[in-house]
């Protein structure tokens, strides 16, 4: 399968994520339930990409493909939890928009960093 976004791009990625996840989920005015779960999402981007062993990372200790692995695990469990939460429409769509986003960028990057 045919890789083409490098991993400098993704780092970039996870950080605009991490950043901007809750304050759209205020903007958007998601269920307090949705804004923590986002909340939460946005806090583990940010850590494990500080972790991650690219040109992000500031500890570099994650293997790329460990955090790719865990995107997918991540994305798989919002798009699980939009199909199966009771909420509102623009709540299940967020989550599962940001799940689709996690397994589709980690499955399109290179896991190894060009550094």
């Amino acid at each position: 399968m045919n890789r083409p976004i490098p991993t400098k791009v993704h780092a970039m990625e996870d950080y605009m994520t991490s950043t901007t996840l809750p304050i759209m989920s205020r903007k958007l005015g998601v269920m307090p339930t949705t804004q923590k779960i986002l909340d939460s999402v946005a806090a583990i981007a940010g850590l494990q990409s500080s972790m991650t062993d690219y040109e992000g990372g500031v500890v570099r200790v994650l293997p790329m493909r460990a955090h790719l692995a865990s995107d997918i695990v991540m994305g798989g469990g919002l798009l699980s939890m939009a199909l199966l939460m009771q909420m509102p429409r623009v709540d299940r769509m967020m989550l599962a928009g940001l799940g689709a986003f996690s397994v589709t960028l980690a499955m399109l990057t290179r896991p190894t960093p060009a550094h």
